[in-house]
């Protein structure tokens, strides 16, 4: 019989642990570390920026409206974006390891663990654009193969999402609501299925790790593994400390919503879904 270890065994409550968190945040190291998330996703915003700008001049040059113009067509991302998306993300890990390090947080989640694997998580358009790049440069023997799967499970949780009380209510609009209670619960739904994601590999680990999501490097567990599967009575109530979600931290998630804004990226809500409606941007590689 598998022992599942219900609390983290340092004598910790998970009040406790999200007060050390709190504190954390508020050193002066911590608030520095997340500066430099934020300095290169800045810098990148300022490319494209200057990007559109750009273009709207020669629009102007050729006797076009360079506004409307700009909206009509699909902007390709300016090289210099990716190498600061990638010094962003590795100096979120860095940020991420010092708020655990700091308020004396062991995630249980090891190596080859997917037990959480079978969510949908949330992603910003930009961060399914680099996935993709990341496969088809990575990869390119098998990302033809994992983009088709990721359309197939983004379809299938598109029908799950109708079949769901609420469902057609939420996708009857362009945008889509996931913070309505009845998104979640046909997440929750979709989980039980224990589809894996389609960026998983033969052997359990992320195929495209230094590529994943914020939300994936967000997510810690310190409970057993086993509780986040489905099965576990104690799915739904396991501790996960609060690594991610102060108003700071949120400017993070500004900075890359904002550039897919200015690249005229449609919203996305989760991985499947962005990958499966993105596959197609003369940027996705």
């Amino acid at each position: 019989m598998v022992r599942l270890r219900v609390v983290d065994e340092d004598g910790r409550s998970a009040a406790q642990r999200s007060q050390e968190l709190h504190r954390a945040r508020d050193q002066p190291e911590s608030r520095a570390r997340l500066e430099a998330v934020l300095a290169p996703l800045h810098k990148a915003q300022r490319l494209v920026e200057s990007a559109l700008e750009r273009r709207a001049q020669a629009h102007a040059r050729g006797g076009t409206q360079g506004g409307a113009a700009a909206n009509d067509a699909t902007l390709t991302v300016p090289a210099g974006v990716w190498p600061l998306l990638d010094e962003a993300y590795a100096a979120l890990d860095v940020y991420l390891a010092h708020l655990l390090h700091t308020a004396a947080i062991d995630p249980a989640c090891a190596p080859r663990c997917s037990a959480c694997c079978t969510d949908l998580p949330p992603i910003l358009p930009i961060e399914a654009l680099r996935m993709l790049r990341a496969l088809r440069r990575d990869v390119p023997e098998r990302a033809p193969k994992r983009i088709q799967r990721a359309v197939e499970l983004a379809r299938a949780f598109q029908r799950h999402l109708h079949q769901s009380a609420g469902g057609v209510e939420l996708l009857r609009d362009k945008t889509l609501d996931t913070s309505a209670p009845s998104y979640r619960e046909a997440q929750i739904g979709w989980r039980r299925l224990g589809h894996p994601c389609p960026i998983l590999g033969d052997d359990g680990s992320c195929s495209q790790y230094a590529d994943r999501p914020l939300s994936c490097r967000a997510h810690v567990h310190v409970e057993d593994p086993a509780h986040c599967e489905p099965q576990s009575p104690r799915f739904l109530i396991a501790e996960r400390p609060p690594l991610w979600g102060h108003v700071r931290e949120c400017e993070v998630e500004v900075a890359l919503a904002s550039l897919g804004k200015l690249l005229g990226l449609p919203g996305v809500p989760n991985l499947h879904w962005g990958m499966a409606q993105l596959h197609g941007h003369p940027s996705a590689g």
